[in-house]
């Protein structure tokens, strides 16, 4: 059996490299980009088990219309979403409308454990769905 797919959205090269190499340790297998227009098409296509993606600061728009866009599209809509950012204030302010979106929210920095405990238990209720 195939190692989930984890995928993590954000701009900063250095934040998607200290996950890849954290979940990749742990046992999952990963895909990361930043940010960009072809993002849904790459997140539709790779079919990951778990989204980990970063509420951006600049051009928010962006971001609110790919999760308005995975939640649309049925073969998507179910996709465990961890939203996470440096801005506590922002989160803050956004935790309603994330949480009716489905999206579980991380303030950056977060504890590395806490986040492989909120993806073990996004991928196995996915992987049992799927049985």
């Amino acid at each position: 059996m195939a190692a989930p797919l984890i995928a993590v959205v954000d701009d900063e090269a250095v934040f998607r490299a200290l996950l890849d190499e954290l979940l990749t340790d742990a046992g999952y297998t990963v895909c990361t980009w930043p940010a960009s227009r072809d993002l849904y098409v790459a997140l539709w296509t790779a079919r990951p088990a778990v989204l980990v993606i970063d509420l951006p600061l600049t051009q928010p728009e962006s971001f609110w219309l790919l999760l308005r866009r995975l939640r649309q599209d049925s073969s998507t809509a179910g996709l465990p979403i961890i939203v996470c950012s440096v801005a506590p204030e922002l989160l803050r302010q956004h935790t309603t409308r994330l949480r009716d979106l489905g999206c579980e929210v991380l303030v950056k920095p977060f504890d590395l454990d806490t986040l492989l405990e909120r993806i073990a238990e996004l991928v196995v209720p996915a992987a049992a769905g799927a049985a």
